[in-house]
Formats: structure tokens, C-alpha cells, sequence
């Protein structure tokens, strides 16, 4: 008999779903020292971390378009004033100016970046492959025949 106040629950979701697992052919496990997981955390928190002469790249990016506002009222409006006139001349060729050397110093140190960012990967990679080099190689695999009954 049902009770109209609490209806039947329904089942959840996970319950009515089939979940297959496949399961791999062989799995590898590496002892990894602690001095080894020290070396690997931090070379992946110096690859993950955005580099020093971005902050150029973003002033630059930050500048320039003041510049160009600066540029388009004195183009587009009268100024009566000449110390306001002055001012904006003076905002817009200091935005200009600025912004171009930040971009060119961005130019240049990420080039730098990018060889560093390299030496990295490959310091990773290295340490990586001498722990994978402790795990004796696989045994060969012997072939099996299969006997049916029937015969």
C-alpha cells in the first residue's frame, strides 16, 4: 500500500548505468624517490608559471590603445585650450613610445624565456626516462597452442 505523502524514491542514476572497466594488458609501477618527486614538482611549477616579461607584454598591450585615444581626439576635436591641446600630445606620444619599448623588451626576453622553457622540458624528460631505465625489460613471451576438444 502506498503512502501518498512520501512518494516511492526513485533509484539514482549511478545505479541503473553499466560501468565497464577494460583492463590494460600490463602495469608498470616505478619506485620514485622523494628527492626525485621534489626535482619533478618543482621543474612542473617553473614550466606551469607565466614568465617574468609577460608583465611587458601586458603595459604594452595596456598603453597602446591609450595612445591611439589620445591620437584620435586630437585628429577628431577642436581643443580651445593649448595646455589641455599640450597634454594630450604629450599623453599620446608617452603611451606610444612606452608602449613600443615594452613590446620590443617583451621581443627579446622571450626568446630567452623559450630557450630556458626548453632546457627545462628536457631536464624533465631526462629524469623521467632515467626512472623508467630501473625497470628490467620485459620477459619474452612464450607462444602458447591451443588444443581444441573436438579433435
Amino acid at each position: 500500500m502506498r503512502n501518498e505523502e512520501n512518494p516511492p524514491r526513485e533509484q539514482p542514476l549511478v545505479s541503473r548505468v553499466p560501468i565497464r572497466v577494460a583492463q590494460p594488458g600490463e602495469l608498470n609501477a616505478y619506485v620514485i624517490y622523494e628527492h626525485e618527486l621534489d626535482s619533478l614538482d618543482k621543474l612542473d611549477a617553473d614550466l606551469t608559471k607565466d614568465p617574468p616579461e609577460s608583465i611587458y607584454l601586458n603595459f604594452a598591450l595596456f598603453l597602446f590603445p591609450i595612445s591611439l585615444s589620445f591620437l584620435i581626439t586630437l585628429l577628431t576635436t577642436t581643443i580651445q585650450s593649448n595646455r589641455l591641446y599640450e597634454l594630450f600630445v604629450i599623453i599620446s606620444i608617452l603611451a606610444f613610445t612606452l608602449s613600443l619599448l615594452l613590446f620590443a623588451l617583451w621581443m627579446r626576453d622571450r626568446r630567452s624565456y623559450r630557450k630556458n622553457r626548453q632546457s627545462l622540458l628536457q631536464s624533465r624528460a631526462q629524469q623521467i626516462q632515467q626512472i623508467k631505465n630501473r625497470l628490467p625489460p620485459n620477459p619474452p613471451v612464450q607462444a602458447v597452442r591451443i588444443v581444441s576438444e573436438e579433435q
